[in-house]
């Protein structure tokens, strides 16, 4: 998986944590008269949840060793929060084409940063 495919999955992350839980929150209920089956299904749910949160946290880690606040929040607003390009601009008090070329340029230094942390 090239590093921009797992910049936009980061915004699926967190709702597939949040849809985790939820569903945990509903198997609880349905498995509450049986302990054993609980603690397998709770078991199976946690792991799953905190592999997620780990992949989350590597990204937002490496986005926070950008030294430029506008590619952090860029990014952020866009990989994490899952705004439109035109909302991100807004956001950010840029121009369309800016915020492309802004974000083409902070891709370029999140990629340098994690090679040098690979190496």
């Amino acid at each position: 998986m090239d590093f921009r495919q797992r910049l936009e999955e980061l915004h699926t992350i967190g709702l597939l944590m949040a849809s985790f839980e939820a569903e945990l929150k509903k198997d609880r209920q349905l498995c509450s008269s049986l302990p054993s089956a609980l603690a397998n299904v709770e078991q199976a749910h946690l792991k799953r949840i905190e592999e997620l949160q780990g992949q989350q946290q590597a990204m937002l880690d490496l986005i926070s060793k950008l030294d430029n606040p506008t590619y952090r929040r860029l990014l952020l607003e866009r990989y994490q929060n899952g705004r439109g390009w035109k909302e991100v601009a807004d956001l950010i008090g840029y121009s369309l084409s800016n915020t492309y070329r802004l974000h083409k340029k902070a891709l370029e230094r999140l990629e340098n940063i994690n090679e040098q942390e690979a190496s």
